[in-house]
């Protein structure tokens, strides 16, 4: 893959449930480091949009490269990361250990027949560091807090070394000191273990410590570009009124 090129290139897409449009004309590129918040109202196409780049969903029109490579042909799914919308919720009896749930994340990378082996444990030990929650790592995940489980989950996409990660609304449910410890831990992997991360979000007034690009979606893209521009931005009064407050606001 040439240097230069996106990571993630959206061309012209255009999304419909049965005869319901959820995207249209959609371009968006996502640059290597890029810490990327995907803002918008419920219904505006936000999870939709991801769902189509890591490949669960087919546009009706458009092309989406990743890597460089049409997402037809593409394969390295192990450089992606994704944490899913209310991840956090896990029934307290499930059976699985820490260790046994992060390790999950390395199966995509492995040949068949799949299985964890000893040759594993640096790779789930260094994903739980990341997360500080190595000494979880014997516990049974349903023995956790909200907060924690969804930094396990983390760990868990994490565990491949991906290039990319995508988080879809990650704190819902979690209290607001945990918000703040978790986004100081994805501002870690951002800047410090050099991980791509695309957050969708409502938590735009902890956040915008730290992202460096906002994607404002309403069925179109609204606006995509760097937070200083976005606060200076039309977009502010006309698409999120009374909250620009906290979208432009750096701490």
């Amino acid at each position: 893959m040439n240097s230069k090129q996106p990571l993630v290139s959206v061309q012209k897409l255009n999304f419909r449930y049965g005869s319901i449009t959820v995207l249209l004309e959609i371009n968006l590129e996502i640059i290597k480091g890029d810490f990327l918040a995907v803002i918008g109202p419920n219904g505006s196409g936000k999870t939709t949009l991801i769902k189509l780049i890591l490949g669960t969903l087919r546009p009706n029109k458009g092309r989406i490269k990743v890597f460089g490579q049409d997402i037809k042909h593409f394969t390295g799914w192990s450089k992606l990361g994704y944490v899913p919308q209310k991840a956090s919720h896990v029934d307290p009896l499930f059976p699985a250990s820490v260790k046994e749930v992060v390790a999950m994340g390395l199966l995509s990378s492995k040949k068949f027949p799949r299985f964890i082996g000893k040759s594993d444990e640096k790779d789930i030990d260094r994903a739980l560091d990341l997360v500080a929650m190595k000494q979880f790592k014997t516990k049974r995940i349903g023995e956790l807090s909200g907060g924690q489980q969804q930094r396990i989950l983390i760990a868990r996409a994490i565990a491949n070394k991906p290039s990319l990660l995508f988080l879809d609304e990650p704190t819902t449910g979690v209290d607001a000191n945990t918000q703040s410890y978790f986004y100081d831990m994805l501002d870690n992997l951002n800047r410090i273990q050099k991980i791509t991360i695309i957050l969708i979000t409502h938590d735009i007034g902890v956040v915008n410590k730290y992202i460096t690009k906002i994607a404002c979606l309403n069925q179109k893209l609204v606006f995509h570009g760097n937070h200083e521009e976005f606060c200076r931005s039309s977009v502010v009064e006309d698409f999120l009124r009374g909250e620009q407050h906290l979208i432009c606001h750096r701490h």
